[in-house]
């Protein structure tokens, strides 16, 4: 579904430096593992089909963990109209009035989300 007409995956390269570190650990890998993906096999997929960002812009909104900022400066720059995650660092910003259009759902919400369209 990353490449797919109802949906796009968007990516930069600082975000996938992020994703080869957090799916090197073992449990990121072996729950990728469990869905019968490699780590190597994800990043690749992700990187053919996603959307590429060349350069981010920086926000004035800030993520609680500063590590997650470029998650959010990744969709941001985008003009993403979804940021799909569990994690809960992104809460705050739900209703934050700098994040235009943007919405911080879960991936059962989003699911939800393309289902009812």
């Amino acid at each position: 579904m990353v490449g797919s007409a109802r949906c796009r995956a968007l990516v930069s390269h600082p975000l996938l430096t992020e994703y080869r570190e957090v799916l090197a650990r073992p449990f990121a890998a072996n729950r990728l593992a469990a869905l019968g993906v490699e780590p190597p096999e994800f990043i690749d997929e992700l990187f053919r089909n996603a959307l590429r960002l060349p350069h981010l812009v920086e926000s004035n909104v800030k993520v609680r963990d500063p590590k997650d900022q470029i998650v959010l400066e990744t969709a941001l720059t985008g003009a993403a109209n979804f940021l799909v995650t569990v994690d809960k660092d992104f809460e705050p910003l739900v209703s934050h009035p700098d994040i235009g259009m943007l919405e911080i759902v879960s991936p059962a919400g989003f699911v939800a989300r393309l289902d009812a369209t």
